[in-house]
């Protein structure tokens, strides 16, 4: 399969105050390349909400590898893995301009209920997530 690939150069309100990407600023990226790729397999947040559902972080597991600066143009590569009835695990690999490998996340998504309770993965989003790579995106 496959990585999709979101793109991202670095802002100065993503700094810490050692002129770093924070750490809690790498998550903000995971998500929004996550929420990126909703949208590119026709199923985004604004569908989420229609349907009263939701995809939820129950588990991530960080290594920070090598800092990013400002002005960093940043590629996010996600790699969807391992479904299982209630969700799936998302592979990131974000490196830099230079291709200096700067952070792996192995991200565990579970699906949920208006109210918060674990529901099957739709099997719309199942299909997508697992054909992307047939998309050309």
């Amino acid at each position: 399969m496959e990585n999709y690939i979101f793109k991202y150069k670095v802002r100065l309100d993503d700094l810490d105050y050692m002129g770093l990407v924070g750490n809690s600023q790498w998550m903000i990226f995971l998500e929004r390349a996550r929420i990126d790729l909703l949208e590119k397999i026709n199923f985004p947040f604004s569908e989420m909400k229609k349907q009263k559902i939701g995809g939820v972080v129950a588990e991530t597991n960080i290594k920070f590898l090598k800092p990013a600066f400002f002005d960093d143009v940043l590629e996010i590569k996600i790699q969807p893995h391992s479904p299982f009835s209630k969700g799936l695990v998302l592979n990131y690999k974000i490196q830099n301009q230079n291709n200096v490998e700067c952070l792996f996340a192995e991200i565990k998504i579970i699906f949920v209920d208006e109210y918060g309770k674990t529901i099957q993965m739709p099997e719309s989003i199942r299909n997508n997530f697992f054909r992307f790579d047939s998309l050309n995106i």
